[in-house]
């Protein structure tokens, strides 16, 4: 942890600039943040870590100030503003992303404002009242992306749920 994310001469900047980088095309893209998808498992690993004797006290704060500033890049930075503006399985890992980065450095006003999203723009824009996902449907791989993007649904109802708030039943205007 020290290495990826406190020593100042080793870690990692707290962004994804450079994600899915093309050479001579762009130097980085907005969809590449799905691949920081894995640090959500990280973050719920630290948050025992940070309970155990072994743990250094000084550590939780420091990774805490990585994903603070993490947490900024991804709200504020045109990639993920992008990012949260898709209409597919980017958008809603993005919003699981943001809101588990956001939990764990204690910013709900962020968590709240990425279930929101989900209520008022993702579901609505994504799912049909019959339950498809013609954004994931009309991809190659249709299968695949439609379960994924329903997993990532189910993870931001479930970090809803502990956060208190009920998503598992929530309804759109179009049923």
């Amino acid at each position: 942890m020290r290495s990826w994310f406190v020593d100042d001469a080793t870690r990692m900047n707290p962004n994804m600039r450079y994600a899915q980088a093309i050479k001579g095309h762009c130097d980085g893209r907005g969809i590449g943040i799905i691949d920081a998808s894995c640090l959500r498992g990280l973050v719920h690993g630290l948050t025992f870590l940070a309970r155990t004797p072994a743990w250094p006290e000084a550590q939780p704060a420091a990774l805490g100030e990585w994903f603070s500033d993490f947490v900024h890049w991804l709200t504020t930075h045109p990639q993920g503003i992008d990012e949260r503006n898709a209409l597919n399985n980017h958008a809603t890992y993005y919003v699981v992303q943001v809101a588990t980065y956001a939990i764990f450095v204690g910013n709900g006003e962020v968590v709240d404002d990425m279930l929101d999203h989900y209520r008022n723009v993702l579901l609505p824009e994504q799912m049909e009242p019959d339950g498809s996902c013609p954004w994931e449907e009309r991809r190659t791989s249709s299968l695949g992306y439609s379960l994924m993007n329903m997993e990532g649904f189910a993870e931001i109802c479930e970090i809803a749920h502990h956060w208190g708030q009920d998503l598992w039943n929530f309804v759109t205007p179009e049923g």
